[in-house]
């Protein structure tokens, strides 16, 4: 009896086995997860990479749910890091509890989500635009398609590096002409440590960054689709590169890129400046903007992020 279990157990892996191989050549287990996508799938083709662009200003828009209520993308920022501690901001007397985050006493707490959310997020759009960066060369598509979408990631990663330096780093009358302690200057899709850069080298890499975009912007003889204002184009890039220029006191560099910004884009009309400032106007260079159906629901908070 033992010799015949032995047979039939032996026989049962001898099928298995060959199941298995069978599988395995016909590729049956091979497939892709629904959750994340690869390298060579989001920026394999332009039209794929253009995709992954998109995905890129959807950030500026989603809610990181890691960091607790409100953070949701670039109109936190401008919120919280930028118009609460202005002089120019004045909060409800009942809020008066939030005087902390007004005053960014809990932006300078190494433990706090709030000296912690700036960083995660703009790095969060540089890794994105390392990836296209590093592969749209080698994607499926024409040469004219390739340059915009790398003139826009580079455009992207500019200026999450030059927001960045806002709220991280001395302002450059302080900074010892530079020599302070700068960003970390990630440049591919590398994930390991690195060390700080100095803010002179920081501000070397946004203005090299900006420079290869309006030169790929222009090769490229490629504009965003009209409206479309969260995808970067030529005048985004010279935009970013004022803002960089005029943080840095560099001020003729930041005059003349601040009118080649405007070109195509006039002022608003007096209609369109007493409808509000919700929806894109004439003026509009870059926001980050969706639809009636896209919005940030229950962490709006009302009058706070409407």
């Amino acid at each position: 009896m033992k010799k015949y279990i032995n047979r039939l157990f032996i026989g049962a892996l001898v099928a298995g086995a060959s199941l298995l191989v069978f599988s395995c050549s016909s590729d049956y287990l091979n497939t892709a997860p629904t959750d994340s996508i690869g390298t060579g799938d989001a920026v394999g083709t332009t039209d794929n990479a253009m995709k992954a662009l998109n995905g890129i200003a959807k950030i500026m828009t989603t809610q990181q749910y890691y960091f607790g209520g409100g953070f949701c993308g670039e109109n936190n920022i401008m919120i919280q890091y930028e118009s609460y501690p202005s002089e120019n901001y004045n909060y409800n007397y009942y809020a008066n509890g939030w005087a902390p985050i007004f005053n960014q006493t809990f932006h300078n707490r190494t433990n706090s989500i709030y000296d912690a959310y700036a960083w995660y997020y703009y790095y969060t759009i540089i890794g994105n635009a390392n990836t296209i960066i590093c592969n749209i060369d080698a994607a499926e598509g024409s040469d004219s398609e390739k340059n915009f979408i790398k003139a826009s990631a580079l455009t992207f990663r500019a200026y999450a590096f030059e927001k960045l330096t806002h709220y991280y780093c001395w302002r450059w009358q302080d900074s010892n002409n530079g020599a302070s302690q700068g960003l970390v200057l990630r440049l591919d899709e590398s994930t390991g440590s690195m060390p700080y850069s100095t803010l002179a080298e920081t501000y070397t890499q946004i203005y090299k960054d900006l420079d290869d975009a309006i030169s790929l912007f222009q090769q490229s003889g490629f504009d965003r689709e009209n409206g479309k204002v969260w995808i970067p184009n030529i005048n985004v890039a010279h935009a970013v590169y004022a803002r960089a220029a005029l943080t840095k006191q560099d001020y003729g560099k930041a005059l003349s890129e601040a009118k080649l910004a405007r070109e195509g884009y006039p002022l608003m009309n007096n209609t369109d400046y007493q409808n509000g400032f919700c929806n894109p106007t004439s003026e509009w260079l870059f926001g980050s903007f969706g639809s009636s159906q896209e919005n940030n629901w229950y962490w709006s908070y009302g009058t706070q992020y409407a």
